[in-house]
């Protein structure tokens, strides 16, 4: 890193843009693992499942607030501070590919859990710990390898793996375009490619098998995960726009407009999908207590009463009748 302007790779107004954003997204991100565990639904695989695709948007999100340090850069450093700077965003990036791995792979594992109950109606439940150690070890292992060859560090306006020499877009670090496109694109986009299928046979399996679903267990079991397809849906969505722009961005021929825009929509983007994730998380866990709530008034109106109508108004029973009428 140095002080030279970052031969204009550098755009202060898309790491605030990042950073401002993905603040935004740690505060939904807490807030939805705190009323998990405060409701106590964590006892429940499908809860469990969405909540780690949450932790992993919330170490990614908290990560990517830790870049705004980067805005100092412009001001002059002394040898020892470019030294832990450099260190410091190292780390970062580091960080932000293990949690991005983390958050491809745990998307992967709810796309399989959802897959197979829908086409072969089996619960995997029993291999939860296979998804939570492959979704840690696989990102750790992958996301070591650019460490060996000192690639992490400033790539544009964030800390990642290097495909700039010196973070000047007309200068292409070769070994970093290979590690970029090795370890995150082509591997994710593969994965992409599989969830998009996977989530179009699920789609087909649930609308040919309605019927077997309309009563009995697996009624009530498919309600309860249906929720979870929304996650490699935001995966889908949120990851083009991040991916469009670093593949843009290993062009030597760079339009600074089309670059400049491209950089403010992959932070937005890649904040969105930590933002969603949370979102989510708090919302299947609302309705779920929504639904519990009117379910339980339901059985009480049942209970005190003689049953209800087809609007849902209790019926007064016999003894309740005349004790009106007497009053």
């Amino acid at each position: 890193m140095n002080n030279s302007s970052f031969c204009n790779g550098f755009a202060p107004a898309s790491l605030i843009a990042l950073s401002s954003s993905n603040a935004v997204s740690v505060f939904v991100c807490l807030l939805a693992a705190i009323l998990v565990c405060t409701s106590k639904v964590h006892k429940k695989t499908v809860y469990r499942l969405a909540l780690y695709q949450v932790l992993a948007s919330l170490v990614y999100a908290g990560s990517s607030v830790c870049q705004i340090f980067l805005l100092y850069h412009h001001a002059p450093l002394t040898q020892n501070d470019e030294s832990e700077l450099v260190r410091l965003c190292q780390a970062l990036a580091f960080t932000i590919v293990f949690a991005s791995w983390m958050k491809v792979c745990f998307a992967a594992w709810v796309t399989f859990h959802l897959f197979i109950f829908a086409v072969f109606h089996k619960n995997m439940k029993q291999l939860e710990v296979l998804y939570v150690v492959s979704s840690l070890l696989v990102p750790a292992v992958l996301a070591c390898v650019p460490f060996a060859t000192h690639s992490y560090g400033l790539q544009g306006s964030v800390c990642w793996i290097q495909s700039w020499k010196d973070n000047c877009p007309t200068n292409i670090a070769v070994v970093g375009v290979v590690e970029q496109f090795a370890l995150t694109y082509g591997p994710s986009m593969i994965v992409l490619l599989i969830v998009s299928v996977a989530m179009v046979v699920l789609v087909i399996a649930i609308l040919c098998h309605s019927r077997k679903y309309h009563n009995g267990q697996n009624s009530k079991a498919l309600q309860q995960l249906l929720p979870l397809a929304v996650y490699p849906l935001l995966f889908f969505v949120f990851t083009i726009p991040p991916y469009a722009n670093r593949l843009y961005g290993t062009r030597t021929n760079i339009s600074h407009s089309t670059a400049y825009a491209l950089s403010i929509m992959s932070a937005v983007s890649e904040a969105s999908w930590s933002f969603f994730t949370g979102i989510s998380l708090i919302v299947h866990i609302l309705e779920a207590k929504l639904r519990a709530y009117c379910k339980k008034r339901y059985t009480y109106k049942h209970l005190a009463y003689g049953g209800v109508d087809s609007e849902g108004t209790a019926i007064p029973t016999s003894d309740t009748s005349s004790t009106y009428t007497m009053q």
